[in-house]
């Protein structure tokens, strides 16, 4: 019953108990319900170690270019420095 309460609201059962929202928590929810993701991770299941690198590996060039940064290009660590190269 609380659970249904909980997606009703579209919060947590955490939150409608403490008051208080664990944000990894929500997060990972809100991944896990994802139908997208849901697909990644079955199509992930079948695949072999170097399969699986190079998915990952393709992420991270999306999620770089996403964010304006040339392929291989890291952001700086604590804010110290300047980009990688």
């Amino acid at each position: 019953m609380l659970a249904r309460i909980a997606e009703l609201y579209n919060v947590t059962t955490d939150y409608l108990i403490t008051g208080k929202e664990d944000p990894i928590k929500k997060q990972a929810e809100q991944a896990y319900n994802d139908p997208d993701f849901q697909y990644a991770m079955r199509s992930l299941n079948g695949m072999d170690q170097e399969s699986k690198e190079e998915v990952l590996n393709f992420i991270e060039y999306v999620m770089q270019k996403q964010k304006g940064r040339k392929p291989g290009q890291r952001q700086p660590r604590n804010g110290q420095g300047k980009q990688e190269e």
